[in-house]
């Protein structure tokens, strides 16, 4: 008795679902992308101003050492007493003669007001160090101008410096400028710097 042969199922059109499906996923999907830090690179060195014509006072070097520690200038610091300078060094509301000098300037939308915009933080970064010392020192800098901005939004347009216009905002920015530059390097003696 010859037996019957069962027909096999016709997979080819199931092969093309699938790729039309898999095509459609990866049109229809949207994916995170990771944007980096926001943040600005400084200028190549030739465009630079010369740094031996910066004022000592004016400078914040901090140093990230291998073995994670920091320092500021020569003095061992935490990231909580970082914390705690940054807003003194950057806004210099008493008009310490050892931190920024003070400037009058006059700043649309605001009129006349003093503010250390001339101030610079050099960051020097060891390449053994760990890249979350490195975000916590970065976080506490970002987190000061923050709050420094938003504390003279409230001032003088009396919004939080988020809701306030594009113009506000550079105006607002005028006062506290961020003056950052970063090096994977040695640090540099800035005790020739001019007084």
């Amino acid at each position: 008795m010859q037996r019957k042969e069962i027909p096999g199922l016709d997979t080819t059109a199931t092969a093309d679902i699938s790729f039309i499906l898999l095509i459609f996923f990866l049109v229809a999907t949207s994916f995170n992308t990771y944007k980096g830090i926001d943040n600005t690179l400084p200028r190549d060195d030739h465009e630079q101003t010369d740094k031996t014509e910066m004022k000592a006072r004016n400078v914040m070097q901090l140093t990230l050492h291998a073995d994670n520690t920091i320092t500021c200038g020569e003095e061992k610091i935490s990231i909580a007493q970082l914390q705690q300078q940054l807003p003194q060094f950057i806004s210099n509301p008493d008009n310490n003669p050892t931190l920024p000098q003070r400037y009058e300037q006059y700043i649309p939308l605001i009129g006349k007001c003093t503010s250390t915009y001339d101030h610079h933080i050099i960051v020097n970064i060891d390449r053994q160090a760990h890249y979350d010392t490195y975000f916590q020192i970065l976080n506490a800098i970002h987190n000061t101008y923050d709050a420094l901005r938003e504390q003279t939004a409230q001032q003088h347009f009396h919004q939080h410096y988020s809701k306030l216009s594009s113009q506000q905002q550079q105006a607002v920015r005028k006062i506290y400028p961020m003056h950052l530059t970063e090096r994977m390097e040695e640090p540099t003696n800035y005790s020739t710097l001019r007084h």
